[in-house]
């Protein structure tokens, strides 16, 4: 008889020491879960206001852009294709050049001047860097005045007809 109550004795600590072994292991489980899933919704509630804040940014951007086209439809217009040609061929290192009413198409090899240093660069086309960034702008400002020139002139000469 004994024996039995031995073993029921034994049974009740094993159980105990069960609950308790449980107990412990929800102990150090659980707080790690729930940071974890914390961890999850702050990344998440980051990530939806990181996307509704460049969304508003964007239709800001957009709306003063809207105000602007309909103040100059034509500058606009250009503005916008020069900003997308810049970063669509910006990345490329070949440069073509089209001469308007020409016939001629010019290939600029700035991809084999730019692998160059600058001194090298100047030795081998009388122009450093800095130098040809200045002229392109020069061009591009004396083209820019061009068109103007030549878009007045026209307007004048249809207003006169």
């Amino acid at each position: 008889m004994q024996e039995s109550f031995d073993d029921v004795i034994k049974a009740r600590e094993d159980r105990q020491r069960t609950i308790n072994q449980a107990l412990a292991y929800e102990n150090s489980i659980l707080p790690e879960a729930q940071g974890q899933a914390q961890r999850v919704i702050e990344e998440a509630e980051g990530y939806k206001e990181s996307v509704v804040a460049k969304s508003q940014g964007e239709a800001n951007r957009f709306t003063s852009l809207l105000t602007e086209y309909k103040k100059a439809p034509e500058i606009i217009r250009e503005r916008m294709y020069l900003e997308t040609m810049s970063e669509v061929l910006g990345k490329t290192s070949k440069v073509l050049v089209d001469v308007e009413n020409g016939n001629s198409l010019m290939y600029l090899p700035l991809d084999k001047l730019a692998g160059k240093s600058n001194a090298e660069a100047e030795d081998s086309n009388g122009m450093s860097r800095s130098e040809l960034d200045r002229v392109s702008r020069q061009a591009s400002d004396a083209l820019s005045r061009s068109n103007s020139t030549d878009s007045s002139n026209r307007t004048s000469r249809e207003g006169r007809q």
